[in-house]
């Protein structure tokens, strides 16, 4: 039988065939589209996602307006430095040693210094007597017993000058033989040495976290060295090129520098327009202390600015012990025509001069290399007591000659001596007791 035509073919057979052609034109369509293209369709078409609550803003602050940090208290180091004059232990003093001990011949120096500060003296006889000493001639010969040493570090001594006239006293053997003696006992020798080197060669002591370096210079020697080659070298000013250069390495390696100068005449009363420009100068390299000695009369202390803030120069610390000016009484005249040795009192006057020094960290002074210095200076007055008279009379038998506190001795004593020790030493020094 013959197929229907399309016209006869039932109406679900025409459906059917529609629905199939509109799948594949479909299908077809979608297989057309680049894949980039449904890509992008993709991104654009899916909204992004929101905050449904936004979150507080920080003011900003532009770089150059940003508050500056707390800057850091500034620090202050201080240390204390004392002094005194020349120790000669002429041959009386020696004697007055033996009879009562060394300890009570310096005993004016024990408790008066703060216990925190480094005390220098200028140790100016060898401890040693093998040359017979002379208390005669120009000049004496010096010599003292070992156990001397002893007593200076129990009096508080920590660094002893051993650069002056009479380091050769006993030949350089026996300087050699000084300078173990006192670094056995715990006091630090400086001005002498086993080489040249060595003696212009500063020493370090630290105190309070600072460095404190000590040198020590002599303008003149009595004698030479007693061999060909020395067992022991001074530090000799005559040098000014060595000296120049110990200056500038010890301040390389310090905070503080402290310069001992054995220099001026016996009993000058007054420094010279030479000393005064030489410690101008040697400021100006770096030195901040200068402590003098040399005169056996005390001088006075000057202030002066230096290229880190305060300096000081104490020309002439007097005598610390020595038998001289034993022909003095209080309240009488003095013999003009007496040698000064025997019959000035101001051989008799001393010192202990402390110099509180403060730095103040760079941070105060930035444009400096190293941090400023100021400078406080007290004095506590010293007189050797020396029982002269009475030995001779006949009151005493054996000598008693040691330093002393002023302050403790008769109101005679202090009454007279007292002035003439502050007026010396000038205004620049304080005293921590009111004149009695």
């Amino acid at each position: 039988m013959p197929s229907p035509s399309h016209r006869e073919r039932p109406a679900w057979c025409l459906l059917i065939g529609w629905v199939l052609a509109s799948t594949v034109v479909s299908a077809c369509a979608v297989n057309a589209v680049p894949r980039e293209a449904t890509t992008t369709r993709t991104q654009t078409t899916v909204p992004p996602q929101r905050v449904s609550q936004p979150l507080p803003l920080q003011p900003s602050v532009p770089d150059d307006e940003t508050e500056p940090a707390e800057p850091e208290p500034p620090r202050s180091r201080r240390v204390t430095i004392a002094a005194s004059g020349d120790a000669l232990f002429h041959i009386k003093v020696v004697k007055a040693g033996r009879a009562h001990g060394f300890d009570h011949v310096l005993r004016g120096l024990r408790g008066l210094h703060d216990e925190d500060a480094i005390t220098y003296v200028n140790l100016e006889t060898p401890l040693v007597n093998d040359v017979l000493p002379v208390a005669t001639g120009t000049p004496p010969l010096l010599g003292a017993p070992g156990e001397v040493a002893d007593a200076l570090a129990g009096a508080g001594v920590d660094v002893a000058g051993c650069a002056n006239n009479h380091a050769y006293d006993q030949n350089a053997i026996g300087l050699a033989r000084t300078l173990t003696l006192l670094s056995d006992a715990g006091v630090v020798p400086v001005g002498a040495g086993p080489t040249k080197r060595a003696a212009q060669a500063h020493q370090i002591v630290e105190r309070q976290g600072l460095r404190v370096a000590f040198l020590s210079f002599t303008k003149r020697i009595n004698r030479g060295a007693g061999s060909r080659e020395p067992e022991a070298f001074i530090a000799w000013m005559r040098d000014r090129e060595a000296l120049n250069d110990a200056i500038e390495r010890a301040r390389a390696d310090a905070d503080v520098v402290v310069l001992g100068l054995h220099w001026s005449g016996d009993y000058a009363p007054r420094p010279t327009h030479a000393q005064r420009a030489l410690a101008r100068d040697l400021i100006t390299r770096g030195v901040d202390v200068i402590f003098g000695s040399g005169p056996h009369v005390l001088h006075e202390v000057e202030r002066i600015e230096g290229p880190r803030g305060d300096a000081l120069v104490a020309y002439s610390l007097g005598n610390l012990i020595s038998n001289q000016g034993s022909r003095y009484r209080v309240g009488r005249r003095i013999n003009p025509r007496g040698h000064p040795a025997l019959v000035q009192p101001h051989t008799r006057d001393g010192v202990l001069l402390s110099v509180d020094i403060v730095l103040d960290d760079a941070a105060m002074n930035p444009e400096a290399e190293r941090p400023r210095l100021s400078l406080r200076a007290r004095g506590e007055p010293l007189f050797t007591d020396n029982n002269f008279f009475r030995v001779h009379r006949g009151e005493e038998e054996h000598w008693d000659i040691a330093t002393r506190s002023l302050l403790e001795l008769d109101a005679a004593t202090r009454e007279e001596r007292f002035p003439v020790i502050r007026a010396a030493l000038g205004d620049e020094v304080e005293w921590a007791d009111p004149a009695p």
